[in-house]
């Protein structure tokens, strides 16, 4: 799924693969959340989707699923600094999981892989949602 897939009234899904990592980041928006949890069904166990159908987002969420994909989820697409801030918050628990996943903790000397794993998915998301300034 490289493309982002429009469903109806607006909800975005994609993916954002990442180069140097052997990690993946689906992105979603949007407030009906079926066609993502369709899409996952053939990705993760219908345990791990039961468990975000459980879990009630209001602003933003992220998880790590067990074949290590990420997901970060908000109800809309980013269209205010508050959306923004919402976003770059998940992408941080994002590049955490993925990063500890690896094995690299967030200690001074590794400080530059976060920065810079925030923000290779951060310009990814904001290309496909068509953000710019």
């Amino acid at each position: 799924m490289k493309k982002v897939t429009i469903y109806n009234n607006g909800q975005k899904l994609f993916v954002v693969k990442l180069v140097i990592y052997p990690y993946d980041v689906m992105i979603y928006f949007g407030k009906n959340q079926e066609p993502l949890y369709k899409e996952l069904s053939k990705y993760i166990s219908s345990s791990e989707i039961q468990q975000l159908r459980e879990k009630q987002i209001t602003r933003g969420d992220s998880v790590m699923f067990n074949n290590g994909a990420s997901l970060i989820r908000m109800p809309n697409v980013p269209r205010s600094i508050n959306d923004l801030a919402t976003l770059n918050h998940e992408v941080f628990h994002v590049v955490f999981f993925i990063l500890q996943e690896i094995g690299i903790k967030l200690v001074p000397q590794s400080d530059e892989a976060f920065a810079y794993l925030i923000e290779y998915i951060n310009k990814e998301i904001y290309k496909k949602i068509s953000i710019s300034f």
